[in-house]
């Protein structure tokens, strides 16, 4: 799920309740929120980011940040985040598939 573009009050909670939403009704295990669009991130992205961070956790669905850069990097090292980052898709798929004893192997 990309993020993009300005956050406030009214976007941040819709944001949570349509993924909360569509994460039990998918029964997703694994939710990707990319950041890759944005250059910092700023207060309000970081607490409803957070927030739905927690709350996916409470349900059972692990969320993966992925599409970090090194700017923003540095920008979260002071945060109270406690989140599970990669900078790329590729990183988070391949922790997934990790965690799952799970492999890539080519089609001979």
């Amino acid at each position: 799920m990309p993020i993009t573009g300005k956050m406030d009050i009214e976007r941040g909670k819709k944001l949570t309740e349509t993924v909360l939403e569509a994460v039990v009704k998918e029964q997703a295990r694994y939710l990707l929120i990319d950041l890759s669009s944005l250059h910092s991130l700023d207060e309000e992205h970081g607490y409803y980011i957070n927030t739905l961070h927690d709350a996916l956790r409470l349900i059972g669905t692990t969320c993966l940040i992925v599409g970090l850069s090194s700017k923003m990097a540095l920008s979260l090292v002071d945060s109270q985040f406690n989140w599970r980052t990669f900078s790329t898709v590729q990183q988070s798929i391949s922790y997934i598939l990790e965690k799952k004893n799970y492999r890539i192997a080519p089609i001979s």
